[in-house]
């Protein structure tokens, strides 16, 4: 039997962003059942489905499956198993591992709900955005929600929130699943009582639903008047913001800008390391300095955007743009 190199090519970039799990050796296994394959790593599923199909159900090892498919340039694999072993071979190569039971390996989630939600590539590309902005290291941070037409994420000093025209469903996802699922141009949401699902036509992925408390962003986005602020090409804040990490050893990398009337300065001076970085951009409006991270700074206008308006106000700023009216975000933004 054969397994199609581009199928497995394709499964690969459909499963990238599934983490290894790091403690259970049979989740460095891929599960060939019929036409589809699965992985898996307990939070995170994906069953794909392959032109390829095989009689009873068989354990292929990721690493060693791989090592033949991204150095070959054949168009299919052949497969042989005996009741030891398992070989992947093309006309040049040949590799093996040995047989291990499925008995144990984790079942697909049952997804037997037939209705569910269509959500279209700007809201799926929105999550991944989202992501970004979520914190791994706070429980009520870590994760991106959704409630009936909006998108929101936040570390609790930048943010991100985006609203549509559209249904949405309530998610609460984490950062993985949200990478995940940005690639698709669409997919039908459904849910049990406790697994999320996204289908297309030839993948269906399963993600654990995270019952944690809900961050509360609405006072934060409420009433905000986006019409303000200075148009910034996103580029040069994003050059200025890397070079002075690389600059400095400091992890902090406190920098200002400033509108002075005639330019827009950024600059970073860092006396006790005698760092000293500026840039100066031919704008010519009038605020007061404003004082960020150039790490979190980055985090903020980790956009797909070609300009922003930075409207600073006290301690926060307001970020929005043109070209997506339903985008908002701040830095500096603490629920």
């Amino acid at each position: 039997m054969t397994l199609t190199t581009s199928e497995l090519k394709a499964f690969a970039q459909a499963t990238m962003h599934i983490k290894p799990n790091g403690i259970m050796p049979i989740l460095d296994y891929i599960l060939w059942d019929g036409s589809t394959l699965t992985k898996t790593n307990l939070s995170s599923y994906a069953k794909y489905t392959i032109s390829s199909n095989i009689d009873k159900p068989v354990l292929l090892e990721e690493r060693v499956l791989y090592a033949l498919v991204n150095n070959t340039q054949e168009e299919e694999i052949e497969v042989i198993i005996t009741d030891k072993e398992i070989t992947y071979k093309t006309p040049k190569r040949k590799v093996s591992h040995m047989i291990s039971d499925t008995v144990d390996y984790p079942k697909f989630p049952d997804n037997d709900i037939t209705e569910g939600v269509t959500l279209n590539t700007d809201v799926l590309k929105s999550l991944g955005i989202a992501a970004n902005f979520a914190d791994d290291k706070t429980t009520n941070f870590q994760y991106v929600y959704s409630t009936s037409n909006d998108i929101f994420a936040t570390d609790n000093f930048t943010m991100y929130f985006k609203q549509f025209d559209c249904k949405i469903p309530e998610l609460t996802l984490s950062k993985e699943a949200c990478k995940i699922v940005s690639s698709l141009d669409a997919a039908i949401h459904t849910c049990n009582a406790n697994i999320d699902f996204f289908t297309t036509d030839n993948i269906v992925y399963g993600f654990v639903q995270n019952h944690v408390k809900r961050a509360t962003y609405y006072n934060a986005v409420s009433g905000i008047d986006k019409s303000g602020g200075y148009l910034i090409p996103l580029s040069a804040i994003k050059s200025f913001c890397n070079g002075v990490k690389a600059l400095s050893k400091n992890a902090e990398n406190v920098c200002t800008i400033e509108g002075n009337g005639i330019e827009i300065l950024l600059s970073y001076n860092n006396s006790g390391e005698g760092k000293i970085d500026t840039m100066n951009l031919p704008i010519a409006v009038m605020f007061n300095p404003f004082k960020f991270e150039a790490s979190k700074m980055l985090d903020a206008i980790n956009l797909p955007y070609q300009n922003i308006y930075f409207n600073p106000f006290q301690d926060k700023a307001i970020i929005h743009t043109d070209e997506d009216s339903n985008y908002m975000g701040f830095i500096g933004a603490r629920l």
